[in-house]
């Protein structure tokens, strides 16, 4: 069943106009598919857009990153082009306003090192059962889903990382999934063990991490649940380059939120 509500999910994510991103550059025309759009452009949204490698082939104030339903990189962001917003009445003011750089992905790396959750055991490092996105008061913006991972397989009986498919976990009245095993993903205690996640909202569109009253929190089952322990743990990072990071490209996950979580952990996201 969780399988069937990841595929739903992704489904939902890749359909058009989210409405998330700037038209930025060319012509600006409507589409539907790419093969509308004319020259180097991608059809973002309902409009097409400039293709790009890396930043350097957008405009002032743009990234290149990847679109929310096109395969390609686009450009996204920028200054305003009608130079209107956050002016003053008689216009004197100069608009310079850059569009907030937004990242969508985090990664979820495991920092267990204690041999007696590394040795020959079955779930080595941190098992997760969920990653959550949250306003401070508590209130749930969003689940994970796992986008790409490099999860420990030799021995290690828990590596299907499609138990984190963007929606919450199945808890019971201990705040912790009836059984072990099926929920969780055990990380593995390799220092490249991680699963890089973006988080889905309840209306299915993917949510942009801006450092606005945004926690992270992760769900592991040493601390939370009563049969775990509390040695494992795990870094959660923010990547700013989306695309790269869901290719398997940890490089640019540097913004840290956790440092050696355990268990249950939250932290703010911020920039």
């Amino acid at each position: 069943m969780k399988s069937i509500k990841r595929l739903m999910a992704v489904l939902l994510v890749g359909g058009a106009g989210f409405g998330l991103f700037v038209a930025c550059g060319g012509s600006e025309d409507s589409c539907t598919f790419d093969s509308d759009c004319s020259g180097e452009q991608a059809c973002e949204g309902t409009v097409c857009v400039d293709t790009c490698v890396t930043a350097a082939d957008c405009g002032p104030g743009e990234i290149c990153a990847a679109g929310v339903n096109t395969e390609q990189l686009v450009c996204q962001g920028g200054a305003d082009p009608n130079n209107t917003t956050n002016n003053t009445t008689n216009n004197t003011t100069p608009n310079n306003t850059i569009e907030p750089t937004l990242y969508y992905t985090v990664m979820v790396q495991s920092t267990t090192t204690d041999p007696a959750f590394c040795g020959d055991v079955a779930d080595p490092g941190p098992d997760i059962f969920g990653v959550g996105l949250e306003d401070s008061t508590g209130a749930q913006l969003g689940w994970g889903i796992v986008e790409n991972d490099a999860v420990q397989f030799d021995g290690n009986d828990h590596v299907d990382t499609t138990v984190i498919d963007g929606n919450g976990p199945d808890l019971q009245a201990d705040s912790c999934p009836d059984v072990f095993n099926g929920n969780v993903v055990a990380l593995g205690c390799d220092a490249d063990s991680y699963v890089i996640v973006s988080f889905i909202g309840s209306d299915m569109q993917p949510i942009a991490l801006t450092g606005n009253d945004q926690f992270i929190r992760v769900y592991e089952w040493g601390g939370q649940c009563p049969t775990g322990s509390v040695g494992d743990t795990y870094n959660v990072n923010i990547c700013t380059d989306t695309a790269a990071s869901k290719g398997g490209d940890i490089s640019s996950c540097s913004i840290q939120v956790i440092v050696d979580g355990g268990g249950e952990s939250s932290g703010e996201v911020g920039f």
